[in-house]
Parts: C-alpha cells; sequence; structure tokens
C-alpha cells in the first residue's frame, strides 16, 4: 500500500483523486490559501500552486483555511473508524489478568494488515497504538492498587481514560461550532473542552 509520503506521490494521487490517500495528507492552494482533502471535488490548482502537508493542523499552522465544501478539518468516518472504535472498546473491556495484545494482535481484530491498521488507528484516535497502550496499561497499574481500604477518585482515572475514535469526532464538530460563531479557545467553556486536553498530563 503506497505512503504518499512524497511530493510525486502526492500529486499523482491528487490528480487521480486517489480515494485511499484520504486522510494521508492535505493539500492546500496558495493562490486562495485554501486546504483540501485530496480527493475534493474542487477545480485541481496548477502543480506550482499547490503544496502538501501530512495533518490539517499543520496546514492552518501555516496559515491555510480549511475547505468549505470537503471540510478536512474534520475526521474521516468510514467503516475503518468503526473497526478502530471496536479495537478501542475492547482495549477497555480487557480484565486485569488478561495481557494486553500486540500490534499484530489488534490488527487482526481489525481485520487490517500491521501497517494499514497502524496508520489508521493514527489517523482516527490521534495516537499511535502504542501509545494508546501505554494509556490503558497506566489505567491497569493504577486499577491494581484499588483496593477497599485506598480507594481511588474517580477524577484521576477519568484523566486517563483513553479516547475513543467517536469522540473526536463530537470534538471536532464542537470546534467548527465554536469557530463558526468567532469564539477564541480562551473564552470556550470547560465543559465543551475538547476532550483531548483531558490526557494525564505529562510529569
Amino acid at each position: 500500500m503506497q505512503e504518499f509520503k512524497t511530493s510525486t506521490s502526492r500529486w499523482q494521487a491528487l490528480i487521480t483523486r486517489e480515494p485511499t490517500a484520504d486522510g494521508a495528507f492535505v493539500y492546500c492552494v496558495r493562490t486562495t490559501g485554501i486546504y483540501c482533502r485530496p480527493i475534493c471535488k474542487a477545480r485541481l490548482a496548477r502543480r506550482a500552486n499547490v503544496e502538501f502537508y501530512a495533518t490539517s493542523l499543520e496546514a492552518e499552522g501555516a496559515g491555510y483555511r480549511s475547505c468549505k465544501r470537503c471540510r478536512p478539518e474534520l475526521p474521516m468516518h468510514s467503516p475503518e473508524s468503526d473497526k478502530i472504535d471496536a479495537v478501542c472498546q475492547y482495549l477497555q473491556n480487557l480484565n486485569l489478568e488478561q495481557p494486553l495484545p500486540t500490534l499484530e494482535d489488534m490488527a487482526m481484530l481489525a481485520g487490517l494488515t500491521k501497517f494499514h491498521f497502524h496508520r489508521s488507528f493514527k489517523r482516527v484516535v490521534g495516537l499511535t497504538p502504542k501509545a494508546y497502550l501505554s494509556i490503558i496499561a497506566e489505567q491497569r497499574n493504577i486499577a491494581s492498587t484499588v483496593s477497599p481500604s485506598n480507594p481511588i477518585d474517580q477524577n484521576s482515572t477519568d484523566c486517563c481514560k483513553p479516547i475513543m475514535a467517536s469522540d473526536l469526532v463530537l470534538d471536532s464538530m464542537d470546534r467548527t461550532l465554536w469557530e463558526s460563531s468567532h469564539s477564541t479557545p480562551s473564552s470556550r467553556p470547560a465543559e465543551n473542552l475538547s476532550r483531548t486536553s483531558q490526557m494525564c498530563p505529562r510529569p
């Protein structure tokens, strides 16, 4: 499976509107200041006016605005997203006695190749499978220390709750609504902050 890592491969995918390129990168048009998905049906710009970024965050960091037609800032929803959600749910439901699965195990559960699963997982969840498993392992370590004489504060586990793929779709929709009303991140109510901010802080 092609990775679309080079400008040449990305341009070729853009010309043909290659479906598998969606989610692998975004392209930006210098003359309009807009970035799109590689499958966007907008008229193809001249090669000299196009540049590529791996993610929408990088494109926005470079000053580009998202296309209102293809909405590249929103996570793709596809059958793969459902498969990733199912794997996340499986990991959450594991007993403490059960070993954590390997990358190969998770890919098999999703019915994908190891490479395809790794790329899809990172795109959908925003973390690599290894990073996600680290969060699960931390939860298990916390849970294993709980006893009747040493109850654990519920809030201490909530901060480490992994993100489901479906949660990210809601977070992005929330972000879009705030942007459309011209609010700034600092003006958002605390209860509407993205769940990604609830990840455990680094020491």
